[in-house]
């Protein structure tokens, strides 16, 4: 063996000595750190070794309390047995905490952790405490108010009993002046008929005398007269005829209200009427200048009804509208079909036209509305008042449709069959 090898054998076993070394001290170390462990486990055994303490306290007073709870769900069981006629709640509820202690065990782990939170919630339960003493503090003073309420409404009810009776006896003595005001109302409506229906007789007979004789006047049966003497004899005839007519018309509406008149109904082709009308009243248009325009429709030609009453309604509005239209005016009369059982009969005008606050007051008994201030036009405002009453009797509706300065549409709608 030669120098060489055996300086490798030194190197060699040199080496061999100091991993030897290390591997010792990484030994030395491990049991350091294992010696370390070890005291940690048994430290840690020691603590589960309390917490097992802990919990098998726990589970003694767990024990505890599931035992006073058996002991209460007998005493419940011996007062469900002394209240018999609450017998089935309380098995209900003996029911219900059975189930109840089969959860204990998970309930009493989770209290464990929940103390805490216990003691939070046993604070908020005395901060609620002072809250419902201010509560039942306020409950006791709302009390007491409500029973001086109370007395206050039972004052105040003695005092509204008392107004009460005083309003019922003063409405009591109204309604008994009422009664009375409306016999009243009903005795001068049936004399002011009786002194109409008389005077209408008593004034015809000298009226149809003078019209009888200032007419042969007129068309000279007695002589001849002069320029003066007829013009007078013109205007005897037609104050009178105009007197007449409102004496008649006094008369029928007499007899409407008394339910006297009469209707003699018949066919009545309406178209053919209005001709007649129009041309019966052709002078009457020509000492205005008055354009008339009537549109028939053929559809609504015939209808049933007293033929008398309905030219009297057409002639009436007619008149009405010769008097609000100017010279050189213009009025229009219309049929329609309304519908398939009525006709509608429009007749307007371009007149002064009526005032928004008399439209509802036209068909009044005696209402005339006046056009301009301090115009006054002839007649007593019986005329629309009359047309009204007929219309209703035939069993048709009156209506018209005015704009001042503009003009007024009178209509009345009427069965074709009455």
């Amino acid at each position: 063996m030669d120098f060489d090898s055996i300086n490798e054998q030194t190197v060699l076993t040199k080496a061999k000595y100091e991993t030897v070394q290390l591997i010792n001290e990484s030994l030395n170390l491990n049991n350091v750190y294992l010696k370390a462990v070890g005291e940690k486990i048994r430290k840690n055994n020691e603590r589960l070794k309390m917490i097992g303490e802990n919990i098998n306290q726990s589970n003694s007073e767990l024990f505890d309390i599931r035992e006073n709870l058996l002991n209460y769900n007998l005493s419940l069981k011996n007062t469900s047995i002394a209240l018999s006629d609450y017998n089935d709640n309380i098995r209900v509820i003996g029911k219900h905490l059975l189930a109840k202690n089969e959860s204990l065990e998970s309930i009493s782990k989770s209290l464990l952790e929940q103390n805490t939170s216990l003691e939070e919630i046993g604070n908020g339960l005395l901060t609620n405490n002072k809250t419902l003493e201010e509560t039942g503090e306020n409950l006791r003073k709302l009390n007491i108010e409500m029973f001086q309420s109370e007395n206050n409404f039972e004052e105040k009810g003695s005092f509204l009993e008392k107004k009460f009776e005083e309003k019922t006896k003063e409405l009591n003595i109204l309604i008994e002046k009422l009664d009375k005001a409306n016999v009243l109302i009903l005795e001068a409506n049936q004399h002011r008929n009786y002194f109409l229906n008389r005077m209408s007789h008593e004034l015809l007979t000298p009226l149809n005398a003078i019209v009888g004789f200032s007419t042969m006047l007129k068309k000279e049966c007695y002589g001849p007269l002069n320029e003066k003497q007829r013009s007078y004899a013109s205007l005897i005839v037609n104050n009178s005829e105009h007197l007449t007519n409102i004496i008649n018309a006094l008369f029928d509406i007499t007899l409407i209200d008394t339910d006297k008149m009469k209707f003699e109904l018949e066919l009545c082709f309406i178209n053919s009427l209005i001709e007649e009308i129009i041309s019966f009243m052709k002078i009457q248009f020509l000492n205005k200048k008055i354009t008339i325009e009537f549109e028939a429709n053929s559809e609504v030609d015939v209808i049933k009804a007293d033929n008398k009453r309905i030219k009297q309604i057409i002639v009436n509005l007619l008149c009405n509208a010769i008097k609000y239209t100017p010279d050189s005016g213009k009025i229009k009369i219309m049929t329609e079909k309304y519908s398939d059982d009525s006709i509608k009969i429009t007749i307007s005008d371009n007149g002064c036209g009526i005032n928004v606050r008399d439209l509802e007051k036209v068909f009044d008994d005696f209402y005339q509305c006046n056009p301009a201030e301090g115009e006054l036009k002839e007649g007593v405002g019986i005329g629309l008042a009359l047309c009204k009453r007929l219309v209703n009797m035939h069993g048709g509706t009156i209506g018209v449709d005015s704009e001042l300065n503009t003009g007024s549409s009178f209509w009345f709608i009427l069965p074709i069959n009455m």
